[in-house]
């Protein structure tokens, strides 16, 4: 019959079109994997490095230390302006402070800067309703503090507009302010360790370890394109048809190498959509017990941080879910491809091939079935 003969009707031309669609279908879908895992790959790689570079450039977490001694260095200079040794045990006040003021302007804006810095944001972080584990309870109890004295002074500061407050008002607040620096300072060990904790915890690493097995899944579609192989070898024959109706046997075998590789790629496709859908919607009721403050499920979890820490969700997580939600939608897409392949396959083989089936054909198999009757 050859390829003129599949299209000289209409039933021949639909039939034909559907065959041309499957190999269209394959190519796109093979192309959406191929995109999706050099998306994903990179970003799961990555994960630990932006997670670290999420918590200590995002958040602002690498200045800690460095802002918190900032803060006891003013609280100090402003102190020593009342004749008070911050040093000394107590912050005690010096003998009649009452007799003495002080202007402590540049003092307490040097405080407020360190905050607007970076230390309001970090105050966020570790008293976040997600984010505030126990390890963060210490300083943001010490931020907590300094923020409230910050408060205090400058409330005294306007009380004396073109004037300056005494030393009786401010020592005991700027005295608390550096002992909470000092705290703050001591604090910074237990949060890095938690945020290490974060960062290169097992999760994130059995995480991190997947990239090399999702490598693999670049040859995966070929397995189908090999399937498809075999199929074509079976529609190209003059009557495509399963053993039972078609004379031609090595039709039949092709088609059953199309078979067991197909069952092979469905089997591999189904788990994998089975597990990404499994984590979609498992995402949305499964609460992460033991890992964050509150419990929160992955979803309420990913949807706060897009809310509330933009800059930490774009290092951290957009290009890793936008690849993973590629990655799904490719699989999804060669499952539709899968069974849209199927259901053509059989609708040839469990027909014995009559929609190219002609009455040509028929004579030509009548007059073999007779001249060999004859001999």
């Amino acid at each position: 019959m050859g390829l003129a003969g599949k299209v000289n009707g209409p039933c021949k031309m639909i039939c034909t079109g559907c065959f041309g669609v499957c190999w269209i279908l394959l190519l796109v879908a093979t192309y959406m994997l191929h995109q999706a895992i050099e998306v994903l790959v990179p970003e799961i790689v990555d994960l630990p490095d932006n997670l670290r570079a999420g918590f200590y450039d995002g958040f602002g977490f690498k200045t800690l230390q460095e802002e918190a001694e900032k803060i006891q260095a003013s609280a100090s200079a402003a102190l020593a302006k009342c004749d008070v040794v911050a040093a000394n045990a107590g912050c005690d006040n010096p003998v009649s402070p009452w007799l003495k003021e002080s202007d402590t302007e540049a003092e307490l804006a040097a405080i407020q800067a360190s905050f607007a810095a970076t230390l309001d944001q970090i105050n966020a972080v570790v008293s976040d309703k997600y984010l505030g584990v126990e390890q963060f309870q210490e300083t943001a109890d010490s931020l907590n503090n300094i923020t409230g004295e910050v408060d205090k002074v400058q409330a005294e500061l306007d009380k004396y507009p073109g004037g300056n407050p005494p030393c009786e008002a401010t020592n005991q607040l700027y005295c608390g302010m550096y002992g909470a620096s000092i705290a703050l300072v001591n604090g910074t060990g237990a949060v890095f360790a938690q945020i290490d904790t974060f960062v290169d915890g097992k999760e994130v690493k059995q995480f991190k370890d997947m990239a090399g097995l999702l490598s693999l899944l670049h040859a995966l579609p070929y397995v189908l394109w090999i399937s498809m192989f075999f199929f074509t070898c079976f529609w190209m024959v003059d009557k495509p048809a399963c053993c039972c109706c078609s004379t031609n046997k090595g039709a039949g075998v092709a088609y059953c190498f199309h078979l067991f590789l197909w069952f092979f790629f469905f089997i591999v496709t189904v788990i994998f959509c089975g597990i990404g859908y499994g984590i979609k919607e498992g995402g949305k009721t499964q609460k992460m017990t033991g890992v964050l403050k509150n419990d929160p499920t992955l979803v309420e979890f990913i949807d706060h941080l897009e809310t509330e820490y933009p800059g930490f969700y774009n290092v951290v997580l957009r290009d890793l879910i936008a690849g993973m939600a590629a990655f799904l939608n490719a699989f999804t897409g060669l499952a539709i491809i899968v069974i849209f392949i199927l259901g053509y396959g059989c609708g040839i083989c469990c027909t014995c091939g009559k929609p190219y089936y002609s009455a040509d054909t028929a004579k030509v198999v009548d007059v073999s079935a007779g001249g060999a009757g004859q001999k």
